[in-house]
């Protein structure tokens, strides 16, 4: 990806008030959480869905399920959980 694509991504971004990730180059690493969430995804929208006719319903429903799925990573705590967690830190 050239630098140019990169602020085309930003612009896109900022039009649709959404925040934009890049991943660092040559870090495989960084990629296979993001591979992952997408082959999670993909589970509930497969590839070739046209999610111009996904409702904003169907996407909070994934997101509900997603959110509180117990992970590996947070040795199977829901991600809502860790971030309750987090936040009773800081308050």
């Amino acid at each position: 990806m050239s630098k140019n694509d990169k602020v085309k991504y930003q612009s896109i971004g900022q039009k649709v008030t959404a925040d934009t990730y890049f991943t660092r180059p040559y870090t495989s690493q960084d990629k296979g959480t993001v591979e992952n969430r997408i082959g999670v995804i993909r589970r509930f929208f497969p590839k070739k869905t046209d999610l111009l006719i996904v409702s904003k319903k169907d996407v909070k429903l994934v997101e509900r399920k997603l959110n509180n799925r117990p992970v590996r990573k947070f040795n199977y705590s829901t991600p809502n959980q860790v971030l309750q967690q987090k936040i009773a830190l800081i308050t």
